[in-house]
C-alpha cells in the first residue's frame, strides 16, 4: 500500500516538479512561478526544433508552418492570453517575400490545455537552398508572468529542392529557334530519368530536342540537366555524337502544366528552344 501512495504522490507532483531548477541567465526560480505559471516559446526552451525545413515546389502556393508557445509551472485552470511580436529587424526573412503571419498578434491558450499555435505560412518558391533566412518571434505581455529566457525564438527557415517525382518520364519534344534555321520545328521523343546518388540531376536521352537525330540523321545526344528550385541548367555536357564540343544551357519546368523548357547550345553553332510535353 505504501509503495501504491508513493507513486500517486509522485505523479500528482510532476506538473511542479518540472520547474524546481533555476532559470538559465537569471536569479528566478521557476517554482516561483508554481502559483500562476509562466509561458515560453517551445522552440526556445529546446523542446521542438527552431529549424523549420520545406520542400520547394514551384507552384506558386505557400506552406503552412507553426511555433508553439506553452503555458507551465501549475495546472491550467483558466484561459491564458499572450501577445507576440515578430521582430523585423532581428529577422533575415522578410514578411510578405519569405513568410506570411496567419495568427493575430494575440494568443490564447484555453482553459485544461497547455499549448497553442503561432501559424505563418512560408513562400517556399522563395527560399534560396543556400541561403536560409530567420524569423525572430517575441512574447511581449502575458496574463501570466513570461519566463523570459524562453519568451525569444530564431526560427530558421531552410530549404531543399529535390527534382518532383512527376518531372521523370516520357516526353513530346518540339524545338524552335533553331540554328540552323532549316531545322526549325524539329521533333523527338526524349526520356528523362533519375540519376543515382542524386536528387537535383536529370539525365536527359537527347538535349538536342531532335535536332542531331531527326534533322541530321544522327543519333540522340544525351546529358545532364540540372534541377535548380524549378530552374534548368545544362552544364558543359559532352558532345558525345560529333565530339569536340560541349553544350550549356538554361530553362525551366512549371509545376502545374508538368511542361519543361530548355534554350541550348552546342559551342559549335548549333542551338535551338526545346519545349518537351509529358506525354
Amino acid at each position: 500500500m505504501k509503495k501504491i501512495l508513493y507513486i500517486v504522490y509522485i505523479v500528482a507532483l510532476v506538473p511542479f516538479l518540472t520547474g524546481c531548477f533555476e532559470e538559465p541567465g537569471t536569479s528566478k526560480l521557476i517554482t516561483d512561478f508554481t502559483d500562476q505559471g509562466f509561458v515560453e516559446i517551445v522552440e526556445a526552451n529546446g523542446g521542438a526544433s527552431p529549424t523549420k525545413n520545406f520542400i520547394a515546389v514551384p507552384d506558386g502556393q505557400n506552406v503552412a508552418s507553426s511555433i508553439t508557445v506553452s503555458f507551465g509551472g501549475a495546472v491550467s485552470n483558466s484561459a491564458v492570453e499572450l501577445t507576440y511580436e515578430v521582430d523585423s529587424e532581428a529577422s533575415t526573412a522578410v514578411e510578405g517575400v519569405d513568410f506570411e503571419m496567419i495568427s493575430e498578434s494575440t494568443i490564447t491558450i484555453p482553459a485544461g490545455e497547455y499549448t497553442a499555435p503561432i501559424n505563418f505560412e512560408v513562400s517556399d518558391d522563395n527560399l534560396q537552398v543556400d541561403n536560409p533566412v530567420t524569423i525572430v518571434f517575441r512574447i511581449t505581455n502575458a496574463s501570466v508572468p513570461i519566463l523570459e529566457e524562453y519568451a525569444e525564438a530564431t526560427v530558421t527557415l531552410a530549404v531543399s529542392c529535390p527534382a518532383p517525382d512527376a518531372i521523370f518520364g516520357t516526353y513530346n519534344v518540339v524545338t524552335t529557334g533553331t540554328t540552323p534555321a532549316e531545322a526549325e520545328g524539329v521533333t523527338n521523343v526524349v526520356e528523362i530519368t533519375s540519376v543515382d546518388g542524386s536528387d537535383t540531376q536529370l539525365q536527359f536521352s537527347d538535349v538536342t530536342g531532335g535536332l542531331y537525330k531527326n534533322h541530321y540523321e544522327s543519333a540522340d545526344n544525351p546529358g545532364i540537366v540540372n534541377y535548380v528550385c524549378g530552374d534548368l541548367v545544362m552544364v558543359d555536357q559532352d558532345d558525345t555524337v560529333y565530339g569536340g564540343d560541349v553544350f550549356n544551357g538554361t530553362g525551366s519546368y512549371d509545376a502545374s502544366t508538368g511542361q519543361l523548357t530548355l534554350s541550348w547550345s552546342n559551342g559549335f553553332g548549333d542551338a535551338g528552344i526545346t519545349v518537351l510535353t509529358k506525354q
